[in-house]
């Protein structure tokens, strides 16, 4: 198995979060988004179920998406083992965030839920 890539996961945590959404793979049911609060970006999955054609781009929503890891992460720095292998400890949606920087593919966001973002009046 490469290290960038993973065929088997471990689901994580849930997670609700503002992203501004920057592009759409509609073909391969992916949203580039930049988180918020931590203006990190990521690849948020959409399930078949769930229709792109409402998703805008330079448009804000609030997400809640599943976090998974993949279950095998051998050749993973040291100081992100745990982030993948202790399983029995909630680490907060902004530790997987950061290690997508490193390991974009051992990390999956799937999105569950999509809101328009409330404006402010």
């Amino acid at each position: 198995m490469s290290i960038w890539k993973a065929d088997e996961w471990n689901y994580r945590i849930t997670s609700r979060r503002s992203v501004l959404i920057k592009n759409k793979r509609n073909d391969q049911r992916k949203l580039l988004v930049v988180d918020i609060e931590t203006r990190l970006p990521f690849l948020l999955e959409v399930p078949e179920n769930m229709p792109m054609d409402s998703m805008k781009t330079g448009k804000e929503y609030v997400v809640t998406m599943k976090i998974h890891t993949a279950k095998r992460a051998e050749n993973v720095n040291a100081d992100l083992l745990d982030l993948f292998q202790v399983l029995d400890v909630d680490q907060p949606a902004e530790s997987f965030l950061s290690a997508t920087c490193c390991y974009p593919n051992l990390i999956r966001f799937e999105l569950e839920d999509i809101e328009t973002q409330e404006q402010p009046a």
